[in-house]
Order: structure tokens, then C-alpha cells, then sequence
């Protein structure tokens, strides 16, 4: 595994047997399974939890921590504690048919607002394109892997059944993800920036799935249309913008808005973020 320069990660379970019924690693076995995990050279150990119940996690999942590091090999350690007290979500299954193309943008959506870890559960053998596409997409893995680590939280849960999500990062930027638990028809959401409690002034945004960008005032309301359990995700970046721009780009505005029908005028805020 190794020589083919790939790293080698194994399952494993806190408990008597793992979720699929193979041999786990109870309390007492911990520190023999670290070692053996180490003498097989393994890079990453996920370690799940169905078969132990919350004491047993709440004792087990440090003492794996501990028996790792006494190994001394380098051994990433995906602790599924976090999940089973309703934290962090579990793997990304996006690639393995079960779900939608729009249910695999909000799942990979969802992970990279929550700074979840992005393990994915599926055959690269037979991942599609489609898929590839949305795993391997820049923008979610950089607000993803974001230095600043904040993990976001849910703003808004609209009876239309519309939940917005946002993430504060790195560098004056933001995230938001507008995300449908709607399973009729598409829906068409309309809001603005400052109602989403963003600061005055013009930001630069960018569609995370189709890499569109545009520039929007804070006060500007805009329409997104969300696919029913789909999302429309977008990374937001607060431009600093001088009163002698600012008063240029209104009057700029001001004339191509009156030079335009009133057709075109009226679509000017339907984009998709």
C-alpha cells in the first residue's frame, strides 16, 4: 500500500463487535489493538461505536487516544464519540448510488459548513464523474479545512422549509448554505445579506457548486432557487470598497438599471446566490 504511495486506514469499532458484526475492541483489548494497528503499519484508525454503550465510550475513546500515541507511529484518529453524543456527522457516503446529485451537494454541502472530517465511504473503482466532481470541489474543501475553525450553526428554519446555515472563516470571509427540506418542487428563497445579519457594505459571492461569482450590497435582496433536499451553498468575502468607488459604482448602477427594460430589471436579483 504504501509503495503504491497511498496511506492505509482501517475500521474499527468500541465495543464487542463492529456495526457490521466483525470482532471490535472492548475496554480491555484497547492498548493490544493500538499496538497491532501499529506493527501493520496503519496510517488512519476510524473507530465507531455501536456495540458500547456511554460509559464505555466515555472511558474507552481516551484510552484509544492514549494507546496510539503510545505507540509512537503517527496514527490519525477519527473518534466517532462526537457523533454518538450528537456532534460531529459520520462518513460521506456521496458516490455510493444511494443519493441524488442534489443530495450529494448537500451532504458535502453540510459536512464542509459543520467542519466535519471528510471521510468518504464508497468504491473509487466505481465513483462516477459526477460524483468525483463534487468531492474533489476547491472551494468546499477550503471552507472545509479552514484555518480559523469555527464550525457553523444554523441561522434560520423557515416554515417553507428552507434552513439557512452560516460559517464565519478565515480572512473576512463567510459561508452560507441555504439548504430545502422540501421534497416537492424547486423553491425559490429570497433574502438579503444584512437580514442574515451580515455588516453593511458590498461583498464578493461566489456559487460553490457552479463557481459563478458576483458582487452584492448588503441591503440588495436576491432570490435563490433550491432544489427540494438539495442546497445552494456560497463563499462570501467583504470587500472594502472606497467612497469615491462606492459613489461611481451607484451612479453607474443607477444608469444601467434605468437603460435596461423592465423585464431585465426585475431578474436582476433572481441569481443563485
Amino acid at each position: 500500500m504504501h509503495d503504491r504511495g497511498l496511506k492505509l486506514g482501517i475500521y474499527g469499532d468500541m465495543g464487542t463487535l463492529t456495526c457490521g458484526g466483525y470482532p471490535g475492541t472492548p475496554l480491555d483489548k484497547i492498548k493490544m489493538d493500538a499496538q497491532t494497528f501499529a506493527e501493520w503499519e496503519v496510517d488512519m484508525l476510524k473507530l465507531d461505536g455501536c456495540y458500547s454503550n456511554e460509559i464505555e465510550q466515555q472511558q474507552g475513546y481516551p484510552l484509544m487516544s492514549k494507546a496510539l500515541n503510545a505507540t509512537g507511529r503517527p496514527i490519525a484518529y477519527s473518534c466517532s464519540w462526537p457523533a454518538y453524543q450528537g456532534g460531529l456527522p459520520p462518513k460521506l457516503i456521496v458516490g455510493d448510488f444511494g443519493l441524488s446529485t442534489d443530495q450529494s451537494r448537500t451532504q458535502m454541502a453540510l459536512w464542509a459548513i459543520m467542519a466535519a472530517p471528510l471521510f468518504m465511504s464508497n468504491d473509487l473503482r466505481t465513483i462516477s464523474s459526477e460524483a468525483r466532481s463534487i468531492l474533489q470541489n476547491k472551494i468546499a474543501i477550503r471552507i472545509n479545512q479552514d484555518p480559523l475553525g469555527f464550525q457553523g450553526r444554523r441561522l434560520l428554519k423557515e416554515k417553507s422549509g428552507i434552513e439557512v446555515f452560516w460559517r464565519a472563516l478565515s480572512d473576512n470571509a463567510s459561508a452560507l448554505v441555504f439548504f430545502s427540506r422540501r421534497t416537492d418542487m424547486p423553491y425559490r428563497y429570497k433574502t438579503s445579506l444584512s437580514k442574515l445579519n451580515y455588516t453593511s457594505g458590498y461583498y464578493k459571492v461566489v456559487d460553490v457548486f457552479t463557481q459563478k461569482g458576483s458582487s452584492l450590497k448588503d441591503s440588495e435582496d436576491f432570490v435563490v432557487s433550491v432544489n427540494p433536499t438539495g442546497v445552494v451553498m456560497c463563499a462570501n468575502k467583504h470587500r472594502v470598497v472606497s467612497l469615491h468607488d462606492q459613489a461611481d459604482r451607484t451612479v453607474s448602477e443607477k444608469q444601467n438599471h434605468n437603460k435596461k427594460p423592465l423585464r431585465e430589471q426585475q431578474k436582476q436579483t433572481q441569481f443563485r446566490c
